[in-house]
């Protein structure tokens, strides 16, 4: 087992914070803001919240510092204790002129977010942290993996624990992955087993290169051998997965074409895996009606001209903790995003949900820990919004604006700002994307709204 490192901490109440309360209709919010003091503008306590809180949004800038880029910020809950959280974004230091450059910040909150505090990212013998991941098993034990950047790592994907909510963190594991431009960490609720996406080798190659996985079934002590994808799945910025209950899934929609530097589009496919990654049966994502779906179009799809901005995984995937077999695919259709769902692994499919998301960017889809679906994304103004179904993705709520005013996009680099996030609990829904509010560099956002907002 990896020595712990005991982590620095620092407390702190992330500025900008509002609490918004939202009037249910397409997006139409009113603010009431946080009181500011002498270090900007915090989040109250929950106890000191009015009565009536429970129907506003609590919004907050996490990272506060345009001399950094803080994109693709993810948040994790303790199944156990919905209200223990963890938080991590990237911190890329754009002055440095080495793999320094490559930071990643990381925090915890022990009361559903209304305070973290900051703690040191376990790095180990890397220098920098590229692309992060977080994750979280049924035990409450929290995951980070990310690619091994200089020092004297090795050129591999690495992944530390925490077994305290986020206060200390193991010293990362080295995987038998390589670089990935989008690495991907999921974990099986069911079985405990956990799965990184990445290189088949290490060192790894360059976009739309080979893809594969590697698990481990003892809480990230140890890491299987690399089993590939099927070729045909591979996708440009790596592929998204999903499991539950031994059933590994991922999907795509694109054929990565010109040596990774654009993608032609095809009808989307679902890949099905029951032994870990050795096999894969390949199926059609279809309609209720079981025709084939078509293959995607709109402004998401990546061209030669937006391919080093559109890292989106297409489709979209996103696994229930809570049913054997039920899997959520996310296509999209022109201004729409469609939502299909199957409940037996791929066999059949209800759908298509169209969700109207006009301008959207950066969308993500994701089950909460109740088998609540719900779908965020944010628009390039920047505004983000999100949508709930109760009812197993037949329909969705009216979109739901969850940030207080549009906000410049900021200065960023696709490479460290690939995705935004949903993250849903039984009281919850906690929506993270990045935006400029302070100017410079982008700053991470998380917004946590009340699930009767979307009723």
């Amino acid at each position: 087992m990896a020595k712990p490192e005991i982590s620095s901490s620092r407390r702190f109440r992330p500025t900008a914070s509002r609490l918004i309360t939202a009037a249910l209709g397409a997006g139409l919010v009113i603010a009431l803001a946080v009181p500011a003091t002498a270090d900007g503008a915090q989040a109250a306590q929950l106890s000191q919240l009015p009565k009536s809180s429970g129907d506003r949004i609590l919004e907050l800038n996490m990272t506060s510092d345009p001399t950094r880029m803080h994109g693709q910020p993810q948040l994790a809950i303790d199944p156990r204790h919905p209200r223990d959280l963890v938080f991590m974004s990237t911190a890329d230091n754009l002055a440095a002129t080495d793999f320094s450059l490559y930071q990643c910040f990381l925090a915890y909150s022990t009361d559903a977010g209304a305070t973290w505090t900051h703690v040191a990212f376990p790095y180990g013998t890397a220098q920098g942290c590229g692309n992060p991941q977080l994750a979280v098993d049924s035990r409450g034990t929290f995951y980070v993996a990310f690619n091994f950047l200089g020092g004297t790592a090795p050129v591999v994907i690495g992944v530390a624990r925490s077994l305290d909510g986020g206060r200390t963190w193991s010293a990362p594991v080295a995987t038998p992955l390589g670089l990935s431009a989008a690495p991907r960490l999921v974990v099986d609720n069911a079985t405990g087993d956990v799965y990184v996406q990445g290189a088949p080798v290490p060192g790894g190659y360059g976009v739309g290169g080979p893809q594969a996985l590697s698990v481990s079934t003892d809480h990230g002590l140890t890491w299987g051998a690399a089993e590939p994808l099927p070729a045909a799945a591979w996708q440009g910025f790596g592929n998204q997965v999903a499991v539950q209950d031994g059933i590994l899934v991922t999907a795509n929609a694109e054929s990565v074409i010109n040596n990774g530097t654009a993608v032609a589009t095809v009808n989307p496919a679902f890949y099905t895996s029951f032994d870990q990654g050795k096999t894969w049966t390949t199926r059609p994502v279809t309609d209720g009606d079981g025709n084939p779906v078509a293959p995607p179009t709109g402004s998401l799809v990546p061209t030669p001209a937006t391919y080093t901005v559109n890292t989106d995984p297409i489709p979209w995937v996103a696994a229930d903790p809570t049913r054997e077999g039920r899997f959520a695919v996310m296509v999209p259709s022109g201004d729409d995003l469609d939502v299909y769902v199957t409940r037996d692994a791929g066999k059949t499919w209800t759908g298509p949900t169209a969700i109207a998301a006009p301008d959207a960017f950066k969308p993500a889809i994701s089950f909460g820990t109740t088998g609540t679906l719900g779908v965020a994304w944010r628009t390039t103004a920047v505004n983000a919004y999100s949508v709930v179904s109760f009812d197993d993705g037949r329909t969705f709520s009216r979109p739901l604006q969850v940030n207080r005013a549009t906000e410049p996009a900021g200065t960023r680099i696709e490479g460290g700002d690939k995705y935004s996030r949903i993250t849903i609990d039984a009281t919850y829904a906690y929506i993270t994307w990045s935006d400029g509010r302070t100017g410079g560099d982008v700053d991470a956002i998380m917004s946590r709204v009340p699930l009767s907002l979307y009723r």
